[in-house]
């Protein structure tokens, strides 16, 4: 392809809590097109220069890995006012989504396909951790920390690729975790993860353990009632013997393969992911010679039919658009920024590219260039008589500033703190300065915190907030802070129902984790009411309310306000799928 590339962002497919997926194209200078993703923060990160150096180290990382079992990274760049890392498109479905399907239509992957999917899995871990600088030719000692079934990726020909190495441990990292951010997820970690030990790739053995564990039972292996339980469980590696009573197709061989992969000591465990991958290999071949990735397609086309026939339409209604020509291009600058689907959101990139780049971010690293590439700068050097001087001034420096500060000689692991409370959810300050950028946390919730005394601020609305000092020991693996809130008023009565169809549960969210509501399915399709507490009326809550349907995501959203009633009465909010709205009774 020749000449600078233009990417358009078509259909969105994924949101999360900082970035969203878009299914794009990619225009090359020749006209040559494809199909292709862009993960892209969600606007108002942008502005958050760690966040945003965070997601251009996990480009970094993912650019030099090259294999059919990791999601292919292209490239950084800005789209727009914000960033974007362009992706490799896998035509097909996340585990996750396929086992939550195949939960709703009771049926399950059977034993050679969940044996497969690991083991592919494991293959692209292995050349992961392996994985060397090219440039220096040294470890890059890459550990992924966030293997769970969402980020296996299972296309509709077959394959298997894990993606997302967005807290991934390399050697070439810039940012560091920040007091209060907690990285990964707890049902999915290993032991020494969650107790804040340093990790190498054994640990991602673990994790993949528990996924092909789940995938063969259908159930949670780590999947408590709290944080605290989940910690609590996975810290001790409490692992149930039921692995066969709830899948009878397991035997005896196929479970010591995964128990030795669920070892609680790294020593105990596969050394590598190459040796986990080459146990399933050797199962497969010997149990189920004839079974192919073929068979995977098959049971995927035949879960996931509606949402396979929409990709590929998708796919050929892109293509099939006429290349505009690079004349008739709108610059960003010209164009509103949408959060919708439907608009074309054309980016240019190249040598010689126009693309606005957010001011507010800056991705210059301390390290001098002539360190971090191993060269020795060319340019005037002071003179002799100047070095002398600014040596003896930086030892005179350095004597007085170390009679007036603490140096710490060795850098301290972070200790798992759990935040229980009386309210559904907390937003936490830590030292002052807030933590989970701000937003609500489901209490309880749990804190990565360096060893030592912290003051730890709760907030919610319509509360007082709370405060608690903590001191945290070294070589602790788990501590606990109780918040205590106290109301300011009254609460206006508020409830919350909906119908629904296909699927058994609906999660009900008001402004982004203030409350969250799971509304279960009854016979006739509608869930009972569920009230909501601590809602203040006269101030306006913005709803958001999904079911899954198809591999997929339905939303319904809308803006609510809880009137002032006289005492007896309750406000309810009606969500209907079936007509895409909410309404309000008073009962």
């Amino acid at each position: 392809m020749s000449g600078s590339n233009r990417y358009y962002l078509e259909k969105k497919i994924a949101r999360g809590g900082m970035a969203e997926i878009w299914l794009a194209r990619q225009i090359g200078g020749d006209g040559f097109q494809r199909i292709c993703a862009v993960k892209r923060i969600l606007p108002h990160y942008a502005e958050d220069a760690e966040y945003v150096q965070m997601f251009r180290d996990e480009a970094e990382i993912c650019k030099s890995l090259r294999h059919t079992n990791i999601v292919r990274v292209e490239g950084f760049q800005a789209f727009g006012p914000t960033w974007g890392m362009i992706m490799e498109f896998v035509e097909g479905t996340d585990l996750r989504a396929l086992l939550h399907q195949c939960s709703l239509k009771k049926m399950r992957l059977t034993v050679p396909m969940a044996v497969y999917v690991a083991s592919e899995a494991a293959k692209g871990l292995h050349y992961a951790h392996s994985k060397n600088n090219e440039l220096t030719g040294s470890q890059m000692n890459i550990v992924h920390r966030d293997i769970s079934p969402q980020n296996i990726l299972l296309s509709f020909s077959g394959e298997v690729k894990v993606t997302d190495f967005g807290i991934a441990d390399g050697g070439g990292r810039v940012t560091e975790t920040k007091p209060g951010v907690v990285k990964g997820k707890y049902s999915y970690m290993s032991p020494e993860q969650v107790a804040a030990k340093n990790i190498d790739g054994r640990s991602d053995v673990f994790s993949l353990g528990i996924v092909l564990w789940e995938t063969l039972t259908m159930h949670r292996l780590f999947n408590m009632d709290t944080d605290v339980e989940t910690i609590r469980h996975v810290h001790e590696c409490r692992i149930p013997p039921t692995l066969r009573t709830l899948n009878p197709d397991v035997d005896a061989g196929l479970e010591a393969v995964v128990m030795r992969a669920l070892q609680k000591d790294p020593h105990r465990r596969y050394e590598t992911g190459n040796e986990f991958e080459r146990e399933l290999r050797r199962y497969l071949g010997q149990r189920y010679p004839e079974f192919t990735s073929e068979d995977l397609a098959r049971f995927l086309a035949g879960a996931l039919p509606q949402r396979k026939a929409e990709t590929a339409n998708d796919i050929r209604t892109l293509l099939s658009q006429p290349v505009p020509s690079i004349n008739e291009t709108q610059t960003p600058s010209n164009i509103p920024f949408k959060n919708s689907g439907e608009s074309m959101f054309p980016v240019t990139a190249g040598p010689r590219s126009n693309t606005p780049r957010p001011s507010q971010v800056s991705f210059a690293k301390t390290v001098p260039k002539s360190i971090a590439w191993g060269k020795v700068s060319s340019g005037t050097w002071p003179s002799p008589g100047w070095l002398y001087a600014m040596v003896v001034l930086g030892g005179l420096f350095g004597i007085f500033m170390l009679g007036h500060m603490q140096v710490p000689l060795t850098a301290k692991p972070p200790i798992q703190l759990v935040g229980k409370g009386n309210t559904h959810s907390v937003q936490i300050a830590v030292n002052g300065k807030p933590a989970f950028n701000g937003s609500y946390k489901k209490i309880p919730v749990g804190l990565r915190l360096p060893p030592g005394r912290h003051v730890l601020t709760a907030r919610r609305d319509g509360y007082f907030s709370d405060q608690a000092q903590v001191n945290i020991k070294p070589g602790s693996v788990l501590d606990e802070v109780t918040f205590n809130l106290r109301p300011k008023g009254e609460f206006a009565s508020v409830a919350v129902s909906a119908n629904w169809v296909t699927s058994p549960t609906v999660v009900v969210n008001l402004n982004e984790g203030f409350y969250v509501a799971r509304l279960k399915t009854s016979p006739n399709g509608e869930g009972k009411a569920q009230p909501i507490p601590d809602l203040q009326a006269g101030q306006e809550y913005r709803v958001t309310a999904s079911v899954a349907e198809d591999g997929g995501r339905r939303d319904v959203a809308c803006r609510f306000t809880p009137a002032r009633l006289p005492d007896g009465k309750s406000t309810i909010l009606h969500i209907d799928f079936v007509a895409r709205n909410c309404t309000i009774f008073i009962r």
